[in-house]
């Protein structure tokens, strides 16, 4: 009796085996191994190496710094796992085209943090400006992620737009803005944030732009970057005419690369390859500063449409000044494929991180005068 007892006994658990594995490897199912929301390995990566993250310093090393660490980062359809009404959002659903569910998107938040911490010998970006997130709600959850945990950032900016999928820019700092405002620059472009900073008694203006992307065609599309190009030049030359040596950082995602039409032409934004030496009657003009900073040698940038521009209060030293050849593209060699490009975030695997890399600057700041 003993022996079919066992055998039936047996016939149970590998049943149960089978419907388990069924059922963790269902096309409809994503679940997610808990070791996932730890360091991760992958073929496909430049190197399967990612160091253990860096100390966060205390609060008191952070505000002694003579200097602000600006970042902006378009991290590629950063949506929850929640159907939004009057949105096209549904392939980011547990039903949708990539099977969204919210421990994918917890993973996602677990990758796009890990840079963000990193940044700066762990101290992270006094001010980050990120593209392509779904809303305020997203965007909180990132600012109060365990990974920034100590890093400070208590002050989260969004506005959702008229964009149709809901991919909207939003600010996360340290710092409180003093004034924020949205810029609509007409359908179907989205709308531009303008925040106005006083640190340290000095003022900044970051203005973060996300313009219309190439789908359908460079030509076809370029008209809507045209136009936010010509927003985001009045919202500029509304600063300027307060104060024509204003420090400003234009920065985001915008399509097109420095020397286009839309940057050059419109917004008109000089493109740099060293900082130059200004006279006062060009003070207000601006400056990209996308191509004065050095890529790492195993990154190859598919292309540059992420950049920040500065103003020429910037290019002095005054105030904020940008610290020469400070610009930077951000590509550890763990977010690189082998041929270099940004490592897109998979919802299969649930690695990788975004489509584009992070760009930053270092904005030193004069000391007070005693």
């Amino acid at each position: 009796m003993k022996q079919p007892l066992q055998k039936t006994v047996l016939v149970i658990l590998a049943s149960i085996g089978v419907l388990c594995l069924f059922f963790f490897s269902s096309p409809g199912t994503k679940a997610i191994p808990k070791t996932w929301l730890g360091p991760q390995k992958i073929q496909d990566r430049l190197t399967e190496e990612i160091p253990p993250a860096p100390t966060t310093p205390s609060k008191e090393q952070i505000q002694a710094r003579n200097y602000c660490v600006v970042m902006s980062w378009n991290v590629e359809n950063l949506f929850d796992a929640e159907d939004a009404p009057n949105k096209a959002d549904e392939e980011f659903t547990p039903n949708g085209e990539y099977q969204w569910t919210d421990a994918l998107f917890q993973q996602k938040l677990y990758n796009i943090t890990d840079i963000i911490r990193r940044i700066d010998d762990g101290a992270g970006p006094d001010i980050l400006g990120l593209c392509e997130i779904e809303n305020q709600a997203v965007l909180t959850r990132l600012a109060q992620h365990p990974n920034l945990r100590g890093l400070g950032y208590e002050y989260v900016y969004l506005k959702e737009s008229h964009d149709p999928r809901g991919i909207d820019v939003g600010l996360v700092s340290r710092y409180p803005a003093n004034d924020v405002r949205w810029y609509f620059a007409g359908y179907p472009n989205r709308e531009i944030l303008s925040a106005h900073f006083i640190i340290r008694g000095y003022e900044l203006f970051v203005i973060l732009n996300h313009w219309r992307s190439r789908l359908g065609g460079r030509t076809s599309s370029e008209p809507h970057r045209i136009e936010a190009a010509q927003k985001c030049k009045e919202i500029v030359n509304k600063i300027f005419r307060q104060n024509p040596s204003a420090d400003i950082l234009v920065m985001g995602d915008f399509n097109d690369h420095p020397e286009d039409q839309s940057l050059q032409s419109y917004l008109k934004a000089r493109v740099l390859k060293i900082t130059p030496i200004l006279q006062p009657k060009k003070a207000a003009f601006l400056y990209n500063l996308t191509y004065t900073g050095k890529t790492d040698s195993w990154a190859h940038p598919y292309h540059y449409f992420d950049q920040i521009i500065a103003s020429h209060g910037l290019l002095d030293k005054q105030g904020f000044f940008y610290i020469p050849g400070s610009f930077k593209i951000v590509a550890f060699p763990y977010m690189c494929t082998k041929e270099g490009r940004a490592f897109s975030f998979s919802s299969h695997s649930g690695m990788g991180y975004s489509d584009h890399f992070p760009v930053l600057v270092y904005l030193g700041i004069q000391e007070q005068q005693k």
